[in-house]
């Protein structure tokens, strides 16, 4: 229709590119305008080839850039908090960085915010965390957690990662199971414990070099004296390397960890 503006008869939609989509949508007519909105008369929601629901019309953005608004919000029901239903806003900060603003209500438990962050200063400093927080009526106590990533570059071609996780009370994983991130989730129902690690080092042709710390958090003890931690592990390795351009190779790795608690 124009430089800008498109019309779709008898289309589909999807991101998968088998020839048999998982799902899909298709469309009967649908009206496009770049860095406008979509209109779409009668989408129809599949999955596989059977459609499981249908739509009079509806409305999307169309937009290249991110906008900063509201997202769409959710509702639900479950044994564990009853009624949920959760609203975000999502500020494009700039180019570098986003964040995501979530309230949420949680049937007995009240109400629940958290926060996500995220930015990529450049393509070797980035990160992002998520912050959560909860004055639980069930639970009868306020109740937080945060997840931190980070990774950046430092002089003479060192570097530096961060995985920080942290929750109020040794329940919140179980209470919470969604708040935490993939890694995370695994080794708290696996382990029973929570892993924060801070890294860094510097990697030669031959050689690395690396220093850490490393905290666990039990969640099966209210009293984490006893955990055993990892604070500092210090480790110099020497990669497999000719002796003196002879047949002969040899490599090297040594370590120093304290233990504490």
């Amino acid at each position: 229709l124009g430089e800008s503006r498109y019309r779709v008869r008898n289309g589909s939609f999807t991101t998968c590119d088998a020839k048999r989509p998982p799902w899909k949508f298709t469309v009967k007519e649908m009206e496009v305008t770049v860095e406008g909105y979509g209109v779409v008369k009668e989408p129809v929601f599949h999955v596989l080839d059977t459609p499981i629901f249908y739509l009079p019309k509806a409305y999307f953005p169309v937009k290249r850039e991110r906008q900063t608004g509201f997202l769409v919000p959710s509702a639900g029901y479950s044994d564990k908090h009853g009624l949920e239903v959760e609203t975000a806003f999502y500020w494009a900060i700039n180019k570098d960085m986003d964040a995501t603003f979530y309230e949420s209500y949680l049937g007995d438990r009240g109400f629940k915010e958290g926060l996500e962050y995220r930015y990529a200063l450049t393509s070797e400093t980035k990160g992002e965390s998520k912050f959560y927080f909860i004055n639980d009526q069930d639970y009868d106590d306020q109740r937080y957690a945060f997840f931190v990533k980070h990774e950046q570059t430092l002089p003479y071609e060192t570097y530096l990662k961060a995985d920080l996780n942290y929750t109020s009370d040794i329940q919140y994983p179980r209470d919470f199971d969604d708040d935490l991130p993939a890694t995370t989730r695994i080794d708290s129902r696996s382990l029973r414990q929570l892993r924060s690690v801070i890294f860094g080092g510097k990697n030669w042709d031959q050689f690395s070099l690396l220093a850490e710390g490393m905290f666990f958090e039990s969640l099966t003890n209210e009293n984490n004296d006893a955990t055993v931690q990892k604070l500092p592990q210090v480790g110099f390795f020497a990669h497999p390397q000719s002796v003196f351009g002879t047949p002969l190779f040899f490599d090297m790795n040594t370590s120093y960890t304290n233990f504490a608690r």
